[in-house]
């Protein structure tokens, strides 16, 4: 290390040498961002909230805090636990800098309204033709490929189509909380986004319309849809799940729908 004409440090650099005892400078956190702003849990329930922060080179010293335990505890990594019913407030902060997310616990558990069973075969062959199906007294209108299992959505030489999986009864009478959608395999295909719609009718999006990128949409993996207004009720309607997909190759590419849970809380 030499010295500059103004004094301060500058590295000489000799040819054939590691400097293995430079560390870039970091800084101090200045924004902290959650993956959730609002969450609602049942009691035993837990829940991973994720950080991320800016300046990129800033140190993680992120730390989190319950107002509650007695309603949500956290794990240093972000994990919630639901205790028991009522709210509190996790923070995750450093220094002065913090991002909150507000839990809401449910003194029921979470209960399992209805499920559709994407590996029970039946209907149609084609990707561009509507199969209907019913399972447990619940009727569905489905674009896919059901004689597949996994149920295969999807086709060929396509560009932002939209295939359906639609309920033409009503789902539950039951208040539905949250949504799991368990996706297989996304085989060659861009998924551009995953709408779920929630109506009065058949197709309708009068009550909720939820729109997700499909970027942040997880193959082979269960993807999480919670109400979007607690206020709203999601007891006796119809639901509609929309993939909309592209696909350059001339043959069939598909994302598999392994099921789709629908909770409520209940005693």
């Amino acid at each position: 290390v030499g010295t500059l004409e103004n004094g301060s440090h500058g590295i000489q650099f000799v040819a054939g040498t590691v400097l293995s005892n430079f560390t870039a400078p970091s800084e101090a956190i200045t924004s902290i961002s959650l993956n959730e702003s609002t969450y609602t849990m049942g009691k035993g329930e837990t829940f991973q909230l994720v950080h991320s922060f800016l300046p990129l080179n800033a140190i993680d010293n992120v730390a989190y805090s319950s107002s509650d335990d007695g309603v949500a505890t956290v794990s240093e990594t972000g994990l919630v636990t639901a205790v028991e019913g009522g709210t509190c407030t996790i923070t995750a902060a450093s220094g002065s800098v913090s991002a909150t997310c507000e839990i809401t616990v449910k003194a029921a558990s979470k209960q399992v309204a209805y499920t559709l069973d994407g590996t029970a075969t039946g209907g149609s062959s084609g990707y561009a033709e509507a199969s209907t199906i019913t399972q447990n007294s619940v009727t569905w209108s489905v674009v896919g490929n059901t004689t597949m299992s996994p149920w295969r959505i999807g086709g060929n030489s396509i560009t932002n189509v939209d295939r359906a999986v639609t309920s033409t009864t009503v789902v539950s009478t039951q208040d539905i909380s949250s949504i799991e959608i368990d996706l297989g395999t996304m085989s060659s295909i861009t998924l551009n986004s995953l709408t779920v719609k929630v109506g009065t009718e058949s197709g309708a999006s009068d009550i909720s319309e939820i729109v997700i990128d499909g970027s942040k949409v997880k193959a082979s993996d269960i993807n999480v849809i919670e109400k979007d207004d607690a206020e709203k009720s999601w007891a006796n309607r119809y639901f509609t799940f929309v993939f909309n997909v592209s696909v350059s190759a001339t043959k069939n590419k598909f994302v598999e729908l392994k099921a789709i849970n629908f909770y409520y809380f209940g005693e």
